[in-house]
């Protein structure tokens, strides 16, 4: 089962984001042990296999919080589950809670490095808190995996658009602080090269647009 949820993407674009129940990579929680526990442990997948797909059919009514809930659940018993990890990291995009975002794909990624859609969802939630250069290394390496994805291009060409965009900024306020004539302008020129080192949230420039 797979949930399309639209997420903010680089740029301000709304992105397709894919919710599923990942059963196509079950070899790393799943072995073939004929120990006595073996049934046991199988019984343990099953259920938290279980909970991740009750999680994805909350997500797709859009009941994010309840999603959430079922995914960690199925992480008390299975911690180790990069994709539930990452499904919990879509979810808080989802709410906004961006902070918590982060730190699930982190999980995700820090469990299975090569894993693409844990690398691609780290990078939308570095480029949410601003963190657009990091963001562009992680699309990057997630490219060098999959160079043919046309969704990560189109992401990663959005946010390198944004890096120097952002890297003009620095350089004309940088310029502007060296040349004020007084050391108030030279302050205020200070400060904005310092805050252009992070792109504003997505969610505060389409405020600011739906607004206008």
């Amino acid at each position: 089962m797979q949930v399309r949820l639209k997420t903010k993407g680089a740029g301000g674009v709304k992105k397709l984001s894919v919710f599923g129940d990942g059963d196509d990579d079950d070899s790393g929680h799943r072995d073939c042990d004929s120990t006595p526990n073996s049934s046991a442990n199988d019984l343990q997948l099953d259920k938290s296999a279980a909970l991740r797909e009750e999680g994805c059919r909350f997500a797709q009514d859009g009941r994010f919080i309840e999603a959430i809930s079922t995914w960690q659940r199925a992480l008390s018993i299975t911690p180790t589950d990069h994709r539930l990890h990452e499904l919990k990291a879509q979810g808080y995009l989802a709410l906004d809670r961006v902070s918590e975002a982060l730190s699930s794909a982190e999980k995700a990624v820090e469990l299975q490095p090569l894993w693409v859609e844990g690398l691609q969802c780290l990078a939308r939630c570095q480029r949410e808190i601003g963190e657009v250069e990091l963001s562009l290394q992680v699309y990057r390496k997630a490219l060098t995996l999959e160079p043919s994805n046309e969704e990560l291009c189109s992401e990663a060409m959005e946010v390198e658009s944004l890096v120097g965009q952002l890297e003009m900024s620095r350089k004309i306020h940088f310029d502007r602080m060296n040349n004020s004539t007084t050391e108030e302008d030279a302050e205020v020129h200070r400060c904005i090269y310092h805050l252009s080192a992070r792109a504003p949230p997505l969610s505060s420039k389409e405020d600011d647009s739906e607004s206008v």
